[in-house]
């Protein structure tokens, strides 16, 4: 027999949908708060929210009379128009507080600006009481005690406390970065777990740490009628999960595989792979281009034109990405001045070893530069002059502000590699043949999968040989060093056998490349002479991307005259 479902349990479905634990409820009553026009909200827990949530703002009120129609299902002052294409709300259901209250004990107390006093209503008795006056301020106070009261059985699937805290910060933090307008508190038992001024810095700070303050970019972009605001981390920032990536949609924190795949293949050259980059990305669009009404906790949405907001968002982060002049994040430096500060009594023991004389290098990219006079140390480019190769790998510059260290290979590395790219977009990659092919030895899977890649196009002609071997027949121009290439063509075997999933060929291409690019680069070991390293430190400064190499890591540490004045107790 087909029947309609009693309200209480058509309440406590919903819940199932919207109340998954206390983060939720926390998430539900803020946007709220948020959508009422409140300047600050306060919440606090008991036993992680299990006990109690209560959240306070300041926002516009509830007239008395509207109060019960509040907590109905389906009632919303939210949809003046009914207009499902022209949400600008973060809430539009309606569902939110009838669903916390079905499943916990609820009081909701509201003063509006006109109001003399405020009014209250509970559901305490399993029913909903009259609106009734109270003492109270302006705005609206909602408390949920008693989490699944009424089905206590799901009581059972929240976390410990600690995750079911951490989840719930985590919540007011996304809020935190999509409504900078509003103060945040969150205190558990009187204790603060979390206070959000609206300060911009001092936001960014709390919510994505210090070092993110110094050491990001930001950047505008706009395509169509999409606009798209990022504050990019330093791709030294990097971390072993995505939780440091905020995706936002017209103020509305969401996840979005696309959108994160955009974000993965942006960084993909600059942090080493299995490493996610932290940021903020911000797209602004209009409401009828995108559908939020997908999922019951709005925590995912549907484009109209997905490729044009990934085309949007990747524009937004290479831009930003590109704006970064070749530099590394404030944090290197400190950590390197904390280690040369922990082994200052052996510091005395240096090892410089100037190559003013050294013999010409052969390496025709390091030569097409004019470098000019070094005698006297220029200091008005970014990476200064070159002074000394620190035991054959390292680079020491003098520049204005103090000095840096290079990693010559890993520059080096990443010139070659954003070279190798340049010219395979322009067309196949200039090579040139091998007077004597090099012959190398492979396994048969790797020999075939090696055949079958047809790597013309990266500027490598491979011939099948007598058994298992391959002949090289031409390389690229580019790469004038003599490569390990019995190592190189099993890496790049690798590449093209590995079953990404993704389906992506520049991936692949763009991967075998940057190997390319790691086994022709300038080696440690290798006596540059001055003009050489000034012809790569001006490369450097002319390619936006040199700052990080192939793998993600850091090309270059600078270091101030006050860290090295502090090295030496100097005033």
């Amino acid at each position: 027999m087909i029947r309609h479902l009693p309200d209480h349990l058509v309440n406590q479905i919903a819940a199932g949908e919207v109340v998954e634990r206390p983060a939720a409820i926390v998430k539900e009553l803020v946007e709220n708060a948020i959508d009422a026009g409140a300047g600050t909200v306060t919440v606090r827990l008991r036993d992680a929210g299990k006990t109690s949530i209560e959240v306070r703002d300041d926002g516009q009120g509830i007239l008395p009379d509207q109060m019960r129609l509040a907590v109905q299902r389906h009632a919303t002052s939210k949809l003046p128009d009914g207009d499902l294409s022209a949400i600008t709300t973060r809430g539009f259901r309606g569902e939110a507080l009838p669903s916390i209250a079905s499943v916990t004990d609820f009081t909701l107390t509201s003063r509006t600006a006109q109001a003399e006093t405020a009014w209250s209503i509970n559901n305490a008795s399993g029913l909903w009481s009259e609106p009734k006056p109270v003492a109270g301020q302006k705005g609206t106070l909602v408390r949920a005690d008693h989490l699944f009261r009424t089905t206590p059985a799901r009581l059972k699937f929240l976390r410990s406390d600690t995750a079911e805290r951490t989840a719930i910060k985590q919540a007011m933090a996304a809020l935190g970065l999509s409504a900078p307008q509003v103060s945040l508190d969150l205190l558990e038992d009187g204790k603060r777990l979390l206070s959000l001024e609206t300060a911009p810095e001092a936001r960014l700070a709390k919510l994505m740490s210090a070092d993110f303050v110094n050491s990001h970019t930001y950047y505008e972009h706009k395509r169509g009628d999409m606009a798209v605001q990022v504050w990019a981390g330093m791709p030294t920032l990097n971390r072993a999960t995505g939780a440091g990536i905020t995706l936002l949609v017209n103020d509305r924190p969401i996840e979005d595989k696309r959108l994160m795949g955009v974000v993965r293949a942006a960084y993909r050259d600059f942090v080493p792979k299995g490493r996610f980059p932290t940021l903020i990305a911000h797209v602004r669009l209009p409401s009828a281009q995108v559908d939020v009404n997908v999922h019951p906790a709005k925590t995912e949405v549907r484009f109209r034109d997905p490729a044009a907001a990934s085309a949007a968002l990747m524009g937004a982060l290479r831009g930003a990405l590109d704006k970064a002049q070749p530099q590394t994040a404030a944090p290197l430096a400190q950590a390197a001045m904390a280690r040369f500060t922990s082994q200052m009594p052996s510091a005395a023991q240096s090892n410089l070893a100037f190559q003013s004389q050294a013999p010409l290098a052969s390496t025709p990219m390091l030569r097409e530069a004019d470098a000019p006079s070094l005698e006297t140390p220029r200091t008005d480019q970014p990476l200064g002059t070159p002074l000394a190769l620190l035991h054959k790998t390292y680079i020491l510059s003098q520049t204005e502000a103090g000095f840096c260290l290079i990693d010559m290979h890993a520059a080096h590395e990443r010139l070659t590699y954003e070279r190798l790219k340049a010219q395979m977009a322009a067309g196949p990659i200039p090579r040139q043949t091998l007077l004597i092919p090099e012959i190398v030895p492979l396994k048969p899977e790797q020999k075939q999968t090696l055949l079958e890649a047809n790597l013309a196009s990266l500027g490598l002609v491979l011939d099948s040989f007598d058994g298992d071997n391959l002949a090289i027949q031409e390389v690229p121009i580019l790469l004038a060093e003599k490569a390990n290439w019995p190592e190189l063509l099993s890496d790049l075997a690798d590449v093209f056998a590995e079953d990404t999933g993704e389906n992506e060929l520049e991936a692949r291409l763009n991967e075998a490349l940057a190997r390319l690019a790691c086994y022709t680069s300038v080696r440690s070991g290798r006596a540059l002479t001055l003009p050489e390293m000034d012809a790569l430190l001006r490369q450097m400064e002319a390619d936006p991307r040199s700052a990080q190499c192939n793998h993600g890591r850091p090309t270059s540490v600078t270091m101030s005259l006050g860290q090295l004045a502090t090295l030496f107790e100097r005033a």
